[in-house]
């Protein structure tokens, strides 16, 4: 099936593509603003990546796009014999690196302070809502003594536009748009990546999806 809520909703946006899983994997780790997709088949048929970058359908609605967390499933929200037969073995993939800040960011700012900073490196990029910056340095380790909760500050190239509250989603993105690819555990040979070079071994899922 395709990805969905709770509440075995999909009205988010997205858009589709007729490429199978490598290729929507693909794309998805090419594109900061796409935090899941849902495929077919891993060499064919169609694809849903679930990002406000080319959108298609309820572009208006960032629920998913801001917070991943909400994709809760996978399921087949039709009855029809076509459909049904196209999607019996789909699946949906969501991004699975992401924090959230653990403290208030404000506008002008060129540092952030988030909870789980091990998903992060220098060079990294890192999404908050629709600002992508990349990390120029990681500064500032404090450990809680009864959670044994941390915190790390970030330290961005250019400064936010935004305002954002604490507990925002953080996404780590990716910058070169020419991420590798694998899927069910085949790496080889892999198809070509976003700029269209053929990446035929070593393959792996960089932007973490799951």
């Amino acid at each position: 099936g395709w990805c969905a809520n709770s509440d075995d909703k999909e009205g988010t946006a997205r858009t589709a593509f007729q490429v199978g899983c490598w290729g929507a994997l693909n794309l998805c780790e090419s594109d900061p603003l796409c935090v899941a997709f849902a495929c077919q088949n891993p060499t064919g048929g169609m694809s849903i990546l679930y990002t406000t970058t080319a959108c298609r359908q309820d572009c208006a609605v960032l629920d998913w796009v801001n917070n991943p967390k909400l994709i809760a499933k996978s399921l087949i929200g039709s009855n029809e014999s076509r459909v049904l037969e196209r999607w019996s073995m789909g699946a949906c993939y969501v991004q699975s690196a992401y924090t959230e800040l653990s403290a208030e960011l404000t506008a002008g700012s060129t540092s952030l302070e988030v909870t789980n900073p091990s998903i992060f490196q220098v060079g990294d990029g890192l999404r908050v809502y629709g600002e992508v910056k990349a990390i120029i340095g990681i500064s500032g380790f404090t450990a809680g003594f009864s959670s044994g909760a941390s915190t790390r500050t970030l330290v961005v190239a250019t400064p936010f536009s935004g305002s954002y509250q604490k507990e925002v989603k953080v996404m780590r993105v990716p910058l070169d748009r020419a991420k590798r690819i694998a899927l069910g555990g085949n790496a080889a040979p892999c198809p070509p990546n976003a700029s269209g070079v053929n990446v035929a071994s070593g393959c792996s899922c960089h932007a973490g999806f799951s």
